[in-house]
């Protein structure tokens, strides 16, 4: 199909002896689409090839570095800001993206004066700072989700370990979608900087960015903490209601509140709670 035919001529192109030219003719193309504004629509043709640009940038390889090297701040740069600026699904990808060029590209982000390593904890921990806002917004909302929206069965319902999915695997990949377009629902999308799955997959990023640059480790966790016990003590206000009501009756509420509308949400919500708990016992 369209997507394995595009990840067998990503294979060949990124052979050594033809991944330099690869990079230099191409990458200048892939930057200038991303250049352009985000789209909150899913199906919006623009949306796609965004979101496939991403991708394929998510598998190029950057270990070796030497390749790859010239071109790390200036993909890092754009990738930081689009998190800052795009929607959900694209977002996701780039915090990854983020995250292998970082692990494999240390020398250049070393160097004094580049400062990607910090911005990005720095806009973690923003995203953190942003979530009791989030939580508001999105699960003490009365208005319902989607009749269409894929509820999460349990908290880490993608595989249920720490680990982001690689690239290629059926958990880290949309590519698969590519040539779907008939059969997916059109639906918004929310900005990354809002999103509980974005924040889920920032604990195990940030880690591995801490066993890199460890100088960033100190200065780093002491404002992480407090950050993550505000997380951690979260509580949607209709279910921070029935837990009081159950309590009030001698009884302990273990469900869902009917009253969470959004459930889906409600389901990233706890997941990137769990995340984090795993990013807490981590730190210690």
């Amino acid at each position: 199909d369209a997507a394995q035919q595009l990840r067998d001529q990503l294979e060949a192109y990124t052979a050594p002896h033809f991944y330099p030219l690869f990079l230099r003719k191409l990458l200048p193309l892939f930057i200038n689409v991303l250049k352009g504004p985000p789209v909150f629509i899913s199906t919006n043709p623009e949306q796609r090839l965004r979101n496939c640009v991403l991708e394929i940038l998510h598998r190029l390889p950057t270990n070796p570095p030497d390749a790859f090297e010239p071109y790390t701040l200036e993909v890092l740069n754009l990738l930081l800001d689009l998190v800052k600026n795009e929607n959900e699904d694209n977002a996701i990808i780039c915090v990854k993206s983020i995250m292998d060029i970082m692990r494999h590209q240390s020398r250049i982000l070393n160097v004094e004066g580049n400062n990607q390593v910090q911005d990005f904890l720095t806009m973690v921990q923003e995203m953190f700072d942003d979530m009791p806002q989030v939580v508001k917004t999105q699960l003490d909302n009365p208005s319902p989700a989607p009749s269409n929206a894929v509820i999460p069965s349990t908290p880490g319902s993608q595989g249920g370990n720490f680990q982001s999915p690689r690239p290629g695997s059926p958990g880290g990949s949309t590519m698969s979608d590519l040539g779907a377009e008939s059969q997916q629902q059109t639906r918004p999308l929310m900005k990354g900087m809002q999103s509980f799955k974005v924040l889920a997959e920032c604990p195990i990023i940030v880690v591995s960015i801490f066993q890199v640059y460890r100088q960033s480790v100190t200065p780093n966790v002491k404002k992480f903490v407090p950050l993550i016990k505000v997380v951690l003590m979260l509580q949607a206000k209709p279910q921070q209601e029935a837990h009081e009501q159950a309590k009030a009756k001698g009884e302990i509420f273990t469900g869902v509140s009917p009253n969470i509308r959004n459930r889906a949400a409600f389901g990233e919500f706890i997941t990137a709670q769990v995340k984090t708990m795993s990013f807490l016992a981590y730190l210690f």
